[in-house]
């Protein structure tokens, strides 16, 4: 057995790790840093000698110290700030992950590796490739492969504990660095002997832990022609013991399916049924399983309905249709005994693999109770839809689809029992998906004239309502090649509604584009009347002025863009006045005129993350230099020194 130390004494380590709400967020931190210096309020090296030198800094003086010093290559400052800080602001993996990604973007390796040395869980869960040895950069750019090896192990050994390993889901600092050091090993042709000695070390333990591990290397080199499937030797498997808790067995089947082992994940599933749940586990394990609170005993049905379901796969995986059959029905069983949502796709699969038709059966006889039920339509259409007989879909979509007709719906429709997904208590969200599985429906089945028509007779009827929306967004989104330019029915709902938003943005660039380029110029001057009615809200002129721009007319989008940023004042509508503020400020930039450009730029900042806003003002300095203006230039980058030391001129 290898012999675990649980060195946790790192250097540096943070006092704390509660979530303390009241504190500054690095991301808000970082913005006001790069405010600050972007519009040269202060200077870079002076406020981090500052506060280098301030006694007993804030909590966000330290975030100050930390940021400052790393835009300005102070790399034992920065640690020092690290070392400070008293607790985490936010949760611990995402600011990990900020520090990790600025870091990062400084190309301070040094402050890379003390993070990923310190949180390796946090640094998994915020991007393991952040984490992986290839950002270390000239920390180990001068090491051997041996050595990289050497010193990854060593980050296994020293994180590794069975504490930690909580169940098959979590993320731990062992497995982390364990996944690194395969990898490096990997790229030295040495992993098969490492991979060996994780299984021995399994079978010597008899321990749970050892085998998700080892399981979970395995996974990790799956593909690899020396150790691919059909040729593993599984043998040894009959050495382990038996494992006591149902969510154990259950894990260890979730591996092998994973590895399209089918054969040996089913007797631990089987056996995860069997095994009666604790206490424990449900609390550790099946709460996992939903987002809102629910009783154990639901969680627990739950859990094996899962698990009925996964056996019902294997079989099919394996040919077997009686097994499939019969663990489809046991799923069923329980989803109605506890008032669960039963999975009809899955239903419909199973019973077309088996070649039965007892569920069928079962949805038929509930029509008669059911019949003004969309949810029952939508389960009806599912089964059919799983079972691949599309003229049975198509029935039960349209019948569900006749139903929901605002007439018939708002006074009839009820919360039912078992809701059919998340639908809310209204006949819209009924309609909404109706009409998108059954347009589906008809577009891959090639009827292309019904589709259209279904989604325009919508658009007609519901102009101001989410249905005729969904018809819009539908043909925007999905199947933009079938829109018809000259069709007054898309051009009328445009000017019905009051705002546009992201399902009029893609409508308008797609109905736009749908115009040869000779024409497009008319089409462009009719959509710009639409935008700059004089009753017209602010965000048509930001969004037309966008498609334009985006469509290679930046000089065409900039009356509009300029007229949506005094809209937008009158009308009270920060949110469009930042949006139009920076796409007219890309328009300028497209026809060279970095000196307006430059004027907006302080407009758009609120839009931009702390890591644009350099990034766009460098845009500038390089469009200035381009149009002959090299003093601009230089003057504009002395901005962006301000802001960091990292970049090179």
């Amino acid at each position: 057995m290898w012999i675990r130390k649980i060195l946790w004494g790192l250097p540096f380590c943070l006092v704390g790790w509660g979530w303390a709400e009241e504190n500054p967020s690095w991301d808000n931190v970082q913005k006001e840093v790069t405010k600050t210096l972007i519009l040269e309020e202060k200077s870079l090296l002076s406020w981090q000698a500052e506060l280098r030198e301030k006694q007993d800094r804030s909590r966000e003086e330290e975030m100050f110290f930390l940021s400052l010093s790393l835009r300005a290559k102070k790399t034992d400052d920065a640690l020092q700030a690290m070392e400070n800080m008293p607790a985490f602001s936010q949760s611990p993996f995402l600011e990990v992950w900020g520090y990790l990604h600025f870091a990062k973007s400084c190309r301070n390796y040094r402050v890379i590796r003390a993070l990923c040395e310190r949180f390796p869980l946090e640094a998994a869960q915020s991007g393991s490739d952040l984490g992986s040895t290839e950002y270390f950069g000239d920390v180990m750019e001068t090491w051997s492969e041996t050595r990289k090896a050497q010193w990854l192990h060593e980050r296994f050994l020293q994180t590794e504990s069975k504490e930690e390993v909580k169940n098959l889901f979590s993320i731990t600092p062992s497995s982390f660095w364990g996944e690194r050091w395969l990898e490096q090993l990997y790229s030295m042709g040495a992993w098969l002997p490492t991979l060996e000695r994780f299984r021995k070390e399994a079978i010597a333990s008899r321990e749970y832990e050892d085998f998700i591990w080892y399981l979970r290397c395995v996974w990790q080199f799956r593909f690899q022609p020396e150790f691919a499937k059909g040729q593993r030797d599984w043998e040894w498997l009959k050495e382990l013991p038996d494992w006591s808790l149902a969510t154990q067995n259950s894990g260890i089947a979730s591996q092998f399916w994973t590895l399209e082992e089918y054969e040996l994940a089913i007797p631990y599933y089987r056996k995860a049924l069997k095994l009666e749940i604790t206490e424990e586990e449900v609390k550790t394990h099946l709460t996992k399983l939903v987002s809102a609170m629910m009783p154990a005993e639901k969680l627990v049905a739950l859990y094996h309905a899962e698990i009925y379901q996964r056996l019902a796969e294997c079989y099919q995986k394996l040919d077997k249709k009686t097994e499939a059959q019969e663990a489809m029905l046991q799923n069923r069983k329980i989803c109605e005994a506890f008032g669960l949502l039963p999975n009809a796709w899955f239903a419909g699969a199973t019973q077309a693999f088996t070649g039965q038709r007892v569920v069928e059966q079962e949805i038929l006889q509930k029509e008669e109770k059911n019949e003004n039920s969309p949810a029952y339509w939508l389960e009806r259409a599912d089964y059919y839809r799983g079972r691949k007989e599309r003229h049975l879909e198509k029935e039960a979509l349209e019948k569900g689809l006749a139903l929901c007709e605002p007439e018939k719906m708002v006074k009839t429709i009820v919360r039912e029992k078992v809701p059919h997904l998340d639908i809310r208590n209204d006949w819209t969200s009924y309609r909404r998906q109706f009409l998108w599985y059954l347009t589906k429906l008809l577009f891959d089945e090639n009827q292309h004239e019904v589709a259209t028509k279904l989604l325009l007779d919508e658009m007609q009827r519901f102009p101001h309502g989410e249905t005729g929306k969904s018809a819009a967004r539908i043909f925007a989104c999905d199947f933009p090649r079938f829109i018809l330019e000259k069709n007054d029915i898309f051009w009328d709902w445009l000017d019905a509604q009051e705002k546009w938003e992201h399902t009029e943005e893609r409508l308008v660039g797609a109905l736009l584009r749908r115009f040869p380029p000779p024409k497009r110029p008319e089409a462009m001057e009719r959509m710009e009347k639409m935008a700059l009615k004089p009753d017209a809200s602010a965000t048509r002129c930001a969004i037309l002025g966008w498609v334009e721009n985006r469509m290679g007319e930046p000089q065409r989008s900039i009356p509009l863009l300029e007229t949506a940023r005094q809209r937008a004042k009158e009308q009270n509508d920060p949110q469009t006045w930042e949006t139009a503020s920076v796409t007219l400020f890309e328009s300028y930039l497209d026809i060279g005129d970095w000196q307006n450009a430059e004027k907006i730029f302080p407009d758009t900042m609120p839009r931009l993350t702390y890591e644009e806003q350099p990034q766009w003002l460098r845009r500038v300095a390089d469009c200035a230099e381009k149009e002959g203006y090299a003093d601009d230039a230089k003057r504009i980058w002395r901005r962006l020194k301000n802001v960091t030391l990292c970049w090179e001129e």
